[in-house]
C-alpha cells in the first residue's frame, strides 16, 4: 500500500503578536489527512519566504530544519512501526487460515 506524505511550513499573518513576531506553523498530511501544528519558532513577517517555506534568518532555518527533520525521523519510524505490525499481522491470519483449514480437512475425514 502506498502513503502520501507531505510537509508545508507557512506563518498567520493574520495572527501577529504585540513584537512584530508570528509563529511558524506546520501541516502534515499524511494520506489526505492533515494535522496542523505550531513549531514553536517565531518570525517577522517580512522575513518569511512563502515559496520556499523558509526563514531569510539563517539560525532560525536551521531550527526549522531540525524540526523537519525530526517529523522526517517521527514519520519514517511510524511508518516503519506500521509496516511491521500490519506484516505481522497478516502472518498471523495467514497462519491462523492455515490451521482451520487443516482442522477442517481433519474433521471431515473422521
Amino acid at each position: 500500500m502506498r502513503s502520501t506524505y507531505k510537509q508545508l511550513y507557512y506563518i498567520n499573518r493574520s495572527k501577529v503578536k504585540s513584537d512584530g513576531t508570528t509563529s511558524i506553523m506546520c501541516r502534515i498530511t499524511i494520506d489526505g489527512k492533515a494535522v496542523v501544528s505550531s513549531t514553536g519558532l517565531y518570525c517577522r513577517p517580512e522575513e518569511w519566504n512563502s515559496k520556499k517555506g523558509e526563514v531569510k534568518n539563517n539560525r532560525l532555518n536551521g531550527l526549522l530544519d531540525e524540526y523537519k527533520k525530526r517529523v522526517d525521523k517521527t514519520y519514517a519510524e511510524l511508518k516503519y512501526e506500521t509496516s511491521w505490525r500490519l506484516g505481522q499481522t497478516s502472518n498471523r491470519i495467514s497462519q491462523w487460515k492455515s490451521c482451520e483449514s487443516t482442522a477442517c480437512t481433519r474433521r471431515k475425514k473422521n
